[in-house]
């Protein structure tokens, strides 16, 4: 499922399931790396929170591109930064910052967050249409790196 069970269509990066659930890990993280026994772990916090972070935020700012093809490619980024949040959230365990129960919890939220980032890709792949005003000829490089033409 791509957006909310409530919603018809998607007019906001928020109305993303694979945004909602990438925010959710990124707040079981914060949660859990503001303990007294992980904070001090500075390199850890740092290395989890930007990976964490790094999810929802590629999904929402690239959200409004002209292209499903420039959408993607931070979508592509977002899926990254989601396994290497569930590697962090496996060295998290063995360090004992988190217990099993946490664990658990947190690697299937993880697992939703990619399975739903996951699904958002394959239909930003399967999109075929242009904004009104692109030029269908340009290759694919271009597509990428340009402007539409004729914006309004």
């Amino acid at each position: 499922m791509l957006v909310s069970e409530n919603m018809a269509s998607v007019d906001r990066f928020e109305d993303l399931v694979a945004w909602q659930l990438s925010e959710q890990l990124r707040e079981a993280v914060f949660e859990f790396t503001a303990r007294d026994g992980v904070k001090r772990d500075f390199d850890f916090c740092d290395d989890i929170r930007r990976s964490a972070r790094s999810a929802p935020a590629n999904i929402a700012e690239k959200f409004g591109y002209y292209t499903p093809t420039q959408n993607a490619r931070y979508v592509t980024i977002a899926r990254a930064s989601l396994q290497e949040t569930l590697n962090h959230v496996l060295d998290a365990a063995q360090r004992g910052y988190i217990n099993g129960d946490e664990r658990n919890a947190i690697l299937r939220l993880n697992k939703r967050a990619l399975g739903a980032t996951g699904s958002y890709l394959s239909y930003l792949k399967s999109c075929k249409q242009a904004p009104p005003g692109w030029s269908r000829t340009r290759n694919k490089d271009q597509e990428d790196n340009q402007e539409p033409e004729n914006p309004t």
